[in-house]
């Protein structure tokens, strides 16, 4: 894939296109013949559905190069017979691989697959124990490729580590001394960390393989498709659909700010549909009321947002798009009730008879 085609591609902003973006570039280099091989001869289950879903001619040449590298004998053979033998190892190979992806011949246990899909089973270790034994080439390959740490972080902390102590008035270190004093100062630096380690992790401050259930990812990051567990409902929203005692205060010229915000926490984010206006939605805005300052009427209204409402934008580039709604109409509330009538978020009750609400609102939440 070119550069062009994976620019327009993953061209978006999503975590996926980023990565994307970021891993073209590198493909190449991390995808060396260790990792491709590594990668056909991983136990896990998920992990071999995958290799035998996107096998290509690279894994292949890739299987063959390092039989020829790791497998094929140094010493001793030359010319044909060299070739013939590299030729029997792959094909021997190629064998074996058949009878580990079927689950056929001498992997045809149950015991070892159950072992192998676990998620923290390391595939060097399985190979060791189920497959080296078992085979002449896959069990020995796999070993040697399953094994290997993929990238270059133990080099370069390797050299930070060198640097660490040759440095200073140490800088001309011999080479026996420099690698004593390295290997003390990694095993401090080693302990340092995992006490670190620890201690965040008693805090709950470090990220755990059991937090990526939480985002529907298992182990190897793969998406659950298994149904989540069903959480608890939230209980359904309270609406007293009338003008509660304590709403029926009166306000000052500069407003109040805790009765304000009990109005919001009872009227905020209801909707309702204005019959007078061809049925039009409109949203009581969450958080905020309408004041409305009258000499000696100071009051609080349902600041009513219509469509195209921008929480972000100031309120005089849509003066169009919102308005003081008077709570105190029967209308107003006559619209919530029917506008939740079928909605289980909102529940609504209606005022009956002379029942009012506590006048005294220092207990009382709004209603909501």
């Amino acid at each position: 894939m070119q550069a062009e085609a994976v620019t327009s591609r993953w061209s978006g902003n999503n975590m996926t296109s980023k990565i994307m973006r970021m891993w073209h570039p590198r493909a190449k280099a991390m995808g060396h013949i260790y990792s491709l091989v590594g990668y056909l001869l991983s136990p896990n289950p998920i992990i071999m559905k995958h290799a035998q879903a996107h096998k290509n001619e690279h894994h292949d040449e890739a299987a063959a190069k390092l039989i020829s590298r790791l497998i094929l004998p140094d010493f001793g053979l030359v010319g044909e017979a060299r070739t013939m033998k590299r030729a029997d190892l792959v094909n021997t190979f190629w064998e074996e691989y058949s009878d580990f992806t079927l689950h056929i011949g001498k992997f045809s246990s149950p015991d070892m697959w159950i072992i192998a899909a676990k998620p923290k089973q390391l595939a060097h270790m399985w190979h060791k124990t189920y497959s080296l034994t078992r085979t002449e080439v896959l069990g020995k390959l796999a070993c040697l490729t399953t094994s290997k740490n993929l990238g270059i972080g133990s080099a370069e902390r390797h050299w930070k580590i060198v640097k660490a102590t040759k440095a200073g008035q140490r800088a001309r270190l011999g080479t026996e001394k420099a690698k004593k004093s390295a290997l003390i100062y990694g095993a401090a630096m080693q302990q340092r960390s995992r006490h670190r380690e620890n201690k965040l992790r008693i805090a709950g401050k470090l990220w755990e393989d059991d937090d990526f259930e939480t985002l529907k990812l298992d182990f190897y990051c793969e998406e659950i498709v298994q149904a989540a567990v069903t959480l608890p409902q939230a209980p359904a929203r309270i609406f007293r659909a009338w003008e509660e005692g304590w709403e029926k205060v009166t306000v000052g010229p500069g407003g109040d700010d805790r009765l304000e915000a009990r109005l919001v926490a009872k009227y905020g984010g209801l909707r309702w549909l204005d019959r007078d206006n061809g049925f039009r939605l409109c949203v009581a805005h969450p958080s905020s009321m309408f004041f409305e300052k009258r000499r000696g009427n100071n009051k609080y209204l349902i600041f009513a947002t219509y469509a195209g409402y921008d929480l972000d934008k100031p309120l005089e580039q849509q003066k169009d798009k919102f308005d003081g709604w008077p709570k105190t109409t029967i209308d107003f509330y006559d619209e919530v009730v029917d506008y939740y009538k079928d909605i289980p978020e909102v529940k609504c009750y209606e005022e009956v008879g002379d029942a009012e609400s506590d006048s005294d609102f220092s207990d009382d939440d709004g209603g909501c």
